[in-house]
């Protein structure tokens, strides 16, 4: 250890009486520990690049290593053992379709706990405009960590033949059922859970008979925004907005010019909202120029 003298001094240095005890003594225990390959102090590290001159020398810490971070053999095994597992959740899917089918599969492919919710299919079967139909349902599952909503109808039609019904029932069905769905479901669900709505591209991309689709569109999105700021415990708020699917074939001569994506993409764009620590957000999958 004699060679390190100059820069044990130059530790010793960086230390006052009182921080770790005598400035010596820590500075030889650092080297101690350096020399065993194990943490010299909780937390420390080095954090100067390779080439960086003075106390780290040309190569690492102390010129001993050639690594840009040192890290302790017992940290590196245990950083190496969590990276190994998924964090397992329980999720619920709504919405038994292509897009729910999607996000069903992107999900259990990472080892998440999926409960899948239908009108008329699934483990459970609930109908999202039901207010009653949804308390009974979160009443059965119990405690959960995510909620993802891939239901809701809305009518299309051009603006002058729209009836009172196709707007009531597309508001209450995709609108307000979602609306509904968190605030029922928000009693049950964990700490920092997460909810994620959908919406769709006629929030930004205008067609022919699309006019109630894009004002509820705009409907969920204003919710998931506003809700963002105000939800309780750390729980989290998302939307998708996924354009033409590649699967949907019959829906093709109404988007004239989309360019469709594969509901494996949307299901990803779950697992994203799901799965990150962001909020508010609304991931969109259009493929469009603007």
């Amino acid at each position: 250890m004699a060679e390190y003298e100059p820069v044990r001094q130059q530790l010793a240095a960086m230390f006052t009486p009182g921080m770790f005890g005598d400035p010596a003594a820590t500075a030889d225990a650092i080297f101690q520990a350096v020399d065993a390959d194990e943490a010299p102090l909780p937390g420390a590290r080095a954090v100067a690049p390779d080439d960086s001159p003075g106390l780290y020398g040309p190569s690492g810490l102390f010129g001993r290593s050639g690594e840009r971070y040192r890290t302790p053999r017992r940290d590196r095994a245990r950083n190496e053992e969590y990276n190994r597992k998924e964090v397992v959740m329980k999720a619920i899917v709504i919405g038994g379709g292509t897009i729910g089918s999607a996000v069903k599969k992107a999900l259990e492919e990472k080892g998440h706990a999926v409960v899948s919710v239908g009108r008329k299919s699934g483990d459970y079967q609930a109908d999202i405009s039901d207010p009653n139909s949804l308390k009974a349902l979160f009443s059965k599952i119990g405690p959960f960590d995510a909620v993802a909503c891939a239901a809701g109808d809305v009518s299309f039609a051009p603006l002058e033949q729209t009836t009172d019904e196709q707007w009531a029932s597309s508001i209450r069905a995709k609108g307000m059922g979602q609306i509904d769905l968190v605030r029922t479901a928000l009693p049950f669900i964990a700490d920092k859970g997460s909810f994620t709505l959908i919406s769709g591209v006629l929030t930004d991309e205008y067609i022919a008979g699309g006019v109630i689709g894009a004002v509820v569109n705009h409907i969920v999105e204003g919710f998931v925004k506003a809700a963002a700021v105000e939800l309780p415990r750390g729980v989290r708020i998302n939307c998708i907005s996924p354009t033409l699917l590649t699967e949907s074939v019959a829906y093709y001569p109404y988007f004239p010019g989309f360019i469709p994506v594969d509901a494996r993409e949307v299901g990803q764009a779950y697992l994203r909202a799901i799965s990150n620590p962001f909020t508010g957000r609304i991931l969109k999958l259009h493929k469009t120029d603007s």
